[in-house]
């Protein structure tokens, strides 16, 4: 082997490995001041994200007794479904049997009615109106008190079909459900913002 050839050296090699850590050294620096800029102009825009929280300072709710008071079956089963699927969609809300919670939500339902409408004159459509209504109750097991008691709650929805369309048992259910989610929704839109 002959004599070895001295390396060349590349200036801008090192120059450059040493400007690139720097520049994700930078970054690494930057973002959390960068977030915690974003964090204040969202702070100061009014911008706040709210977690329902249920009153009085209760950390568990209970879906107590549903009464159907109505002449449609199956009401107060669709309504325990419509109620849980929401409430388990909040982290925060413990879901316990009525022995073991905090509060205590019951229900009767007082009213159920379908409305069939085709005004030709108005619209080409045929309306299938639900109405549901009943009234509720939030009891505070700890103090042994209702929080509120016997407060109306009443839901209209309308499904809007072709004029030839027909009441059909998979009418009645959607109106039915859909009647049912919108009580669940109103009813726990009060429960856990009005306090």
């Amino acid at each position: 082997m002959g004599p070895r050839r001295p390396r060349r050296a590349h200036a801008d090699s090192s120059n450059a490995t040493a400007a690139g850590h720097w520049a994700i050294r930078a970054r690494r620096a930057l973002l959390p001041a960068a977030l915690a800029a974003l964090w204040l102009v969202a702070a100061g825009c009014g911008y706040r994200q709210d977690v329902p929280r249920l009153p009085a300072g209760a950390l568990s709710l209970a879906i107590g007794p549903i009464e159907n008071a109505t002449f449609t079956g199956e009401l107060d089963v669709r309504l325990r479904d419509a109620l849980k699927r929401r409430l388990m969609r909040h982290a925060h809300i413990t879901l316990r049997p009525p022995e073991a919670s905090d509060l205590v939500l019951t229900v009767r339902l007082t009213g159920f009615d379908i409305t069939r409408t085709l005004d030709p004159a108005v619209t080409a459509n045929r309306t299938f109106g639900f109405r549901l209504e009943g009234r509720y109750t939030v009891q505070d097991r700890r103090r042994g008190e209702p929080l509120v008691s016997g407060r109306p709650l009443r839901v209209r929805v309308a499904l809007v079909q072709d004029p030839g369309t027909l009441e059909t048992p998979a009418i009645r259910d959607e109106g039915i459900d859909d009647a049912v989610d919108a009580f669940a929704e109103r009813l726990l839109e009060e429960v856990l913002l009005v306090f």
